[in-house]
């Protein structure tokens, strides 16, 4: 059997794979990719890219590759709710930029993107090629087993049938919801398995003239009668506006649901609105929606990200977002400690990090699927009414008096409460890391009135460093986030505090860990031009922000100081697990 001897295996090359690959190629980390498919996804599957995923993607020098592939802003700025396509709107609800209390103005230099799943790796995984990345197809992990001094995969070529033996120092499972690595493992999982079902159809048909003048990237149909919590069924645009994933639930119970071309042509021509569109249908399959986490995220020399690890609906548009950021975790992490430079003892952070991220993830989805039914009930639908039942509650909407009133008020309502789901900027933005690789300096984390809705940038251990407009010596502007998304440690000052400089020589000679110092403000790097980092930042302008290489804070200090010098020190050697 042959052997294949590598310091990281990555297995699977999903987004949460392949961003595990690109950051760890970035590092200079020797890892090695593989997949048991032959190329990247070939349905969408995942579309939203949110804020903090894209700065992870700006970071490698891929934002504009995939701004180019998504969906134009302007096209996707609505979720609408509508009988059908081609029937009455119910309402819409602007989302996923600066809209609303929940927008994202000014607190990300990224908007987000609506790019499908199947558009998006193709681009992590041609750069990774491109920068000479070593991903392997069509090899399928049959089994993972380790010792202290390692990790060996046994893994068969599908093109070939031989069967090989790949070594490792740690790895990373990155094999989705079904994950083999996971389960070899041994990791456990809390929550329910298949609380839902639904069939994907993704389609080509040209709905232009249903949705152009209302561009989004979601059209919920409501029609009477309907038995499940999504409605009638969710049009998620793939491509505007002639490719299309439409989604419809079914109850397992009463059998599966019937797959046959023209029974599904029918039911979309239904949910439509037009009995005579032109239908092809690209793929249709079913799946089944969990709502799990694991209690522990590694073991041992091993580590899971993604869905490995957290399973859950697609309400909020998390599963893709919080996947990659699993690898941004973790990717920094294993590169010091296969570089000797930290301790093993920093790779349990990771999961002491994310997990509590993930049970979050989790718990916000199933939330917003509570929530999601509101529309419905607003329009007096309820469970087990007819057809007939149904539209004699829906004509309530436009009628005059007292009942027609109280119908528009609770619409109205139940529409702002979807901005949970669909502008969650709080949520998406605001995670923060209460323990783990980060220094207790005394400063807390301090949520917003309503932490899920609204953002409230801080400077403090845990948080991801606020972004803010600076200007550059050549006059560009760029954002905070741009000085630290290099890979490297960072630390962050302004005028007075050039003696910071001497301690980062001193933290690199004693420990071997390069920290990059900028100094913001008058004689340095960039200027503070529309003075919006002075009030972020929390500290005075020769106080110190020491940036891990995620972006999230790890120390900060008000004023220099031989004090706060020393404790800088101290700070590195309790997160690198060295001695001071």
């Amino acid at each position: 059997m042959e052997t294949i001897r590598t310091g990281v295996l990555v297995v699977g090359a999903g987004p949460a794979g392949l961003a595990a690959s690109l950051l760890l190629k970035r590092r200079g980390c020797d890892a090695l990719t593989i997949t048991r498919y032959g190329w990247t996804a070939h349905t969408p599957r995942a579309h939203h890219i949110n804020p903090r995923a894209m700065e992870l993607l700006r970071g490698l020098g891929l934002e504009e590759a995939v701004r180019r592939r998504a969906f134009p802003r302007d096209a996707v700025r609505n979720v609408v709710w509508c009988v059908s396509l081609a029937g009455r709107e119910i309402g819409r609800l602007e989302h996923y930029h600066a809209s609303g209390p929940g927008g994202y103005h000014d607190s990300s230099p990224c908007d987000p993107a609506n790019i499908a799943q199947h558009n998006l790796e193709p681009i992590l995984a041609g750069e990774l090629l491109r920068r000479g990345g070593k991903l392997l197809f069509n090899m399928d992990c049959l089994a993972v087993e380790q010792d202290a001094d390692g990790v060996r995969a046994t893994v068969r070529n599908r093109t070939t049938g031989e069967t090989v033996r790949i070594e490792a120092d740690y790895l990373i499972g990155a094999d989705g919801a079904n994950s083999l690595v996971a389960r070899d493992i041994g990791l456990e999982l809390d929550g329910p398995a298949g609380w839902g079902a639904a069939i994907n159809v993704w389609i080509r048909a040209d709905l232009g003239r249903y949705v152009a003048h209302r561009p989004g990237a979601l059209f919920w149909t409501n029609q009477p009668g309907s038995p499940f919590w999504i409605g009638s069924g969710v049009f998620v645009a793939v491509e505007p506006w002639d490719q299309w994933m439409v989604t419809f639930m079914y109850d397992p119970a009463t059998g599966e649901p019937d797959l046959d071309h023209d029974v599904l042509v029918d039911r979309i021509r239904h949910i439509v609105g037009d009995p005579d569109i032109a239908i092809e249908i690209l793929h249709a399959g079913t799946w089944l929606m969990n709502a799990q986490v694991a209690r522990s995220y590694s073991r041992g020399r091993v580590f899971c990200i993604g869905d490995a690890v957290h399973r859950h609906s697609p309400a909020n548009g998390l599963g893709a977002n919080t996947s990659m950021l699993d690898a941004y975790n973790l990717a920094w992490k294993l590169d010091l400690v296969q570089r000797g430079v930290a301790d093993p003892a920093l790779l349990e952070t990771y999961g002491v990090e994310r997990q509590p991220i993930g049970a979050a993830v989790v718990a916000r989805s199933m939330k917003s699927v509570g929530e999601f039914p509101a529309v419905a009930a607003a329009l007096g639908y309820a469970p087990g009414q007819s057809v007939a039942e149904g539209q004699a509650c829906l004509d309530l909407l436009a009628a005059p008096g007292e009942a027609g009133e109280r119908m528009r008020e609770q619409l109205a309502e139940a529409l702002a409460l979807q901005a949970y789901q669909f502008s969650a900027a709080g949520f998406e933005l605001g995670y923060h890391y209460p323990e783990g690789a980060v220094v207790d300096c005394g400063v807390a984390y301090r949520p917003s009135a309503d932490p899920d809705l609204i953002h409230r940038p801080q400077v403090c251990p845990g948080a991801v460093l606020p972004h803010a407009r600076l200007v550059g010596r050549d006059g560009a502007e760029r954002s905070t986030l741009d000085i630290v998304s290099d890979g490297g440690f960072h630390l962050l000052t302004g005028p007075g505090g050039e003696g910071w400089r001497d301690v980062s020589r001193a933290i690199a000679d004693r420990f071997g860990l390069d920290i990059a110092v900028s100094l913001i403000g008058p004689g340095g790097g960039h200027e503070d031009s529309y003075q919006a980092w002075r009030s972020l930042r929390e500290v005075g302008d020769s106080g110190a922000i020491l940036v891990r290489p995620d972006t999230h804070v790890a120390w900060v200090a008000p004023a220099f100081s031989t004090e706060a010098a020393e404790e800088l020190v101290r700070g590195v050697a309790v997160l690198l697990g060295r001695s001071s």
